[in-house]
């Protein structure tokens, strides 16, 4: 219980923080908890329903009025763990193929839509980095958070901006997967904040 109630005023903490203040605090959050977090709620998914629940105690309350649209061809792990997503979003849709994915989100704003993509669904990985390009120039308003098997480490930061806000080391799990949501929408707003700021100082 004094480790729950922590945890919660920790996430209390996280909401009524700016912009840089929630990204800093999310990767802190992921440096304290990852280990011994994720391992006490891995071993509670077989136990008490409500315990297992908790996994999902970092997603941030905006992804209520969100659309999580995962892009993902063989990882069965992956779509297990984004499943119960759909108790958090307003929507939860599966994509097997890119380029339909691609198709699906052509003519949308994206500002309020989050981007789960699996890298390792595509055939060639330039191919994905292109794709992505294109959508960051095309559609910046996307959230994007990228997910490979071939990542080192998870990436709470926006050092991969160009291409995404977030980025995953698969496999992953419901807590490092819930805590990205949020990094990745506090990266998103940075980063368009940022360009707006750059237009304006040009003109």
């Amino acid at each position: 219980m004094k480790e729950q109630a922590f945890e919660q005023a920790q996430v209390s903490a996280v909401r009524g923080l700016g912009e840089k203040g929630m990204g800093a605090i999310f990767r802190t959050l992921q440096r304290l908890f990852s280990k011994r977090f994720i391992r006490s709620a891995e071993e509670s998914a077989d136990g008490d329903k409500n315990d297992a629940i908790d996994a999902w105690s970092f997603v941030s309350p905006e992804v209520r009025s969100l659309d999580v649209v995962v892009v993902t061809s063989s990882d069965l792990d992956l779509r297990s763990c984004a499943s119960d997503l759909r108790h958090f979003a307003r929507s939860l849709t599966y994509f097997a193929d890119p380029e339909t994915a691609w198709r699906w989100l052509d003519g949308r704003s994206g500002s309020e839509t989050i981007l789960l993509v699996d890298l390792d669904a595509f055939e060639d990985i330039e191919e994905a980095v292109e794709m992505l390009l294109e959508l960051r120039k095309s559609s910046p308003f996307f959230t994007v958070v990228m997910l490979s098997s071939t990542f080192d480490r998870n990436d709470f930061s926006d050092e991969r901006k160009a291409i995404a806000d977030c980025s995953l080391r698969l496999p992953t799990n419901a807590t490092t997967l819930g805590i990205s949501l949020g990094a990745a929408r506090t990266n998103s707003r940075a980063r368009l904040q940022g360009s707006q700021d750059d237009f304006h100082r040009v003109l």
